[in-house]
């Protein structure tokens, strides 16, 4: 990706998914700012984001393109993130919707 420009495109894990914003930080040299948006908030949640829709994560440019680009890392990112109890107990909340709802 060219280090200078605002990179906008899509990422899907296990049918989950979000819109990627991925822009060069300008207040410092060599770091790029990643937003992770979820297309569907009522949705399962994504790894990376257990509770709530979006999440702003910086990194330096250099880990992002030695990673293979913004996408190969996201899906790296999720798969771990998806074993820790803190994602299973979101996506179990969620598998289990409001028990007070009135639908």
């Amino acid at each position: 990706m060219p280090h200078n420009r605002v990179l906008i495109t899509y990422f899907e894990w296990h049918g989950i998914a979000a819109r990627i914003t991925v822009t060069p930080n300008h207040r410092i040299e060599g770091w790029t700012l990643i937003t992770i948006t979820l297309k569907n908030p009522a949705g399962p949640p994504l790894p990376i984001i257990p509770q709530g829709t979006i999440i702003h994560h910086g990194i330096e440019q250099e880990k992002l393109d030695a990673a293979g680009g913004v996408l190969p890392f996201l899906k790296r990112w999720a798969d771990r993130d998806a074993q820790t109890p803190g994602y299973l107990k979101a996506l179990a909340a969620w598998r289990q919707g409001d028990l007070f709802s009135a639908e």
